[in-house]
């Protein structure tokens, strides 16, 4: 594994630096004690206010692949030009992130924000490991989870530790929650984080193209008709069909969202679903959702990206 890990020599350095540029944020802040740095300082972590409408975060080209958010910010990628940029949610002040090839995907966990990019998972402090499948990646608090080289699935610790196996055989999308790593090929299993047995929950003819897991639910996207599915975390029910033309998911502690061929939907713990937009040109064509605890961000046929309470 340590064969496939990049120099992280200045990465605690970066760190530092980083934390000393934090911009205050006129919201929620909890002061925290860090070692580290020099010394003790204090570090001011902000939350992004939540948002009581519907608003505009930017207007970007429609080449846009991938969103996510991260706190006070959403991030996204494009492909034409291939860039990666950050955006304030407060004042919409873009600030350019850098990257050298395309972007293959996109994840955060509230605060750090990884990417896969030319095979090479990264994040802003530099490059953690090569060889990772395009477009398979998750995040906890502590770790990314990768499929490498079409042959393991691996846990990646956040602060540039080794590597460890979860699982041997590669993915196709991959979710964390509580313990567990969710495995998704045609057959989906659920995994110790930290590795051990792999357990099939769910067996189908048909293979998983998109997985998420909410506080009591797992979700995928499965089959030709692009049916939605969820089932308990706890395997406590068989699997129920929610739709069909799902084309992009995104779940969090509090549910799930979701995108079909004209629709933006969210659906909550109890299974209650709503609708939040609706756009007469597809969202396959040309779309992307991501949610945080208190709000759902998406990007739109028309070239914008909208933040809207849950």
């Amino acid at each position: 594994m340590d064969a496939l890990r990049s120099d992280k020599g200045t990465f605690r350095g970066q760190r530092c630096a980083k934390l000393a540029r934090m911009r205050a944020w006129p919201l929620v802040v909890v002061a925290l004690a860090f070692e580290g740095c020099g010394g003790k300082i204090a570090v001011i972590k902000s939350v992004a206010h939540c948002p009581t409408d519907t608003v505009r975060v930017a207007y970007v080209p429609s080449d846009l692949s991938w969103l996510t958010l991260a706190g006070q910010d959403a991030i996204y990628a494009r492909t034409r030009v291939q860039s990666l940029t950050r955006v304030a949610l407060a004042d919409a002040a873009e600030t350019a992130l850098s990257i050298s090839g395309e972007i293959q995907a996109l994840a955060s966990n509230g605060h750090e924000v990884l990417w896969i990019e030319g095979g090479a998972l990264t994040t802003e402090h530099g490059a953690l490991l090569q060889k990772i499948d395009p477009g398979v990646l998750a995040i906890d608090d502590a770790a990314a989870y990768v499929s490498v080289d079409g042959s393991n699935v691996l846990r990646q610790p956040l602060d540039g530790g080794a590597s460890t196996r979860v699982t041997s055989g590669g993915a196709k999308a991959i979710a964390v929650s509580g313990d567990s790593v969710y495995v998704a090929r045609c057959e989906i299993l659920r995994v110790p984080k930290k590795g051990g047995s792999a357990v099939a929950i769910v067996s189908q003819s048909e293979c998983v193209t998109s997985i998420a897991a909410s506080g009591t639910w797992l979700y995928w996207i499965v089959g030709a008709k692009l049916e939605l599915r969820r089932m308990p975390l706890d395997g406590s029910a068989q699997p129920e069909t929610l739709t069909d033309g799902v084309t992009h998911l995104a779940a969090d502690g509090r549910g799930a969202a979701f995108m079909t061929r004209s629709t933006l939907e969210v659906v909550d713990e109890r299974g209650a679903r709503r609708t939040v937009a609706q756009h007469s040109m597809p969202f396959y064509a040309r779309g992307a959702i991501a949610l945080d605890g208190c709000s759902l961000a998406w990007f739109d046929p028309g070239g914008e990206i909208h933040r809207a309470p849950r």
